[in-house]
């Protein structure tokens, strides 16, 4: 059974790693579909046969976007966020990670981790302090451009409603599809990378392969089997949808 804090860490982990999946695909499914609509004149014509469906599938993504991507950037009441998350890792100087704790988690996964246990903790990475500062600096970096932009949307024209459609329209105007993306990416990572150093002592940024930030390269890509990411994922299985509704 894990310690206390260990439990409670990868609960943490977990739940913030199912919320940015949600917003992953979320995004990158509305994108999709606008993305496919606009370069076939065909499947526009097919998506007009049923516009309040369609309407209704990209409100719906794009409140449950807004309204997970609060969730996790909250630093008040919500129990599962990006800022509870990194003050687990970094609680007591990041004691989770160490060398004996790394050791004790493999033994309870492994009936005869000890007889290969020596030699894999020989090259694993332990966190330093200025690993977890940088970490907070970038942490901080996404949250205020989410406040900036993002929050106020989320809080006025899908929490509470309360923005009229002249207000919603100069709040969408100072949004960014590249920019989401990069938040979206950043929290993505800050998810992976704390699962690899705490389940595999593996170094983050020796990991080579980060999901693509391109909608076009996405859009572009034939899909493959094998080491998808949720982006990948979703960009593919939107691709068959339309693809279906071409040729009806």
């Amino acid at each position: 059974m894990a310690p206390p804090d260990e439990a409670e860490f990868e609960a943490q982990l977990s739940a913030y790693q199912a919320n940015v999946v949600v917003v992953t695909r979320c995004f990158f499914a509305m994108t999709a579909i606008n993305r496919f609509a606009s370069q076939d004149s065909t499947l526009l014509e097919r998506l007009n046969h049923a516009p309040e469906f369609w309407n209704l599938v990209q409100a719906t993504n794009q409140t449950t976007l807004f309204i997970t991507l609060g969730r996790i950037l909250d630093q008040t009441d919500a129990r599962f966020s990006l800022d509870k998350l990194v003050k687990g890792a970094q609680s007591n100087s990041g004691a989770i990670f160490a060398e004996s704790r790394l050791a004790d988690r493999k033994r309870r996964g492994s009936a005869n981790a000890d007889e290969w246990l020596c030699d894999y903790l020989k090259n694993i990475y332990v966190p330093l302090p200025k690993d977890f500062r940088a970490l907070r600096r970038a942490c901080d970096h996404y949250r205020r451009r989410f406040e900036a932009i993002y929050r106020p949307i989320r809080n006025q024209v899908y929490a509470h409603s309360i923005a009229a459609r002249a207000e919603a329209a100069e709040l969408f105007a100072a949004t960014n599809l590249i920019e989401m993306q990069r938040i979206i990416r950043f929290l993505d990572r800050v998810g992976s990378s704390l699962w690899l150093v705490y389940w595999n002592g593996e170094n983050p940024l020796h990991r080579r392969r980060f999901p693509p930030v391109s909608v076009e390269r996405l859009a572009n890509t034939p899909p493959r089997s094998g080491g998808s990411s949720d982006q990948e994922i979703i960009f593919h299985a939107v691709r068959k949808v339309m693809e279906q509704l071409g040729k009806r």
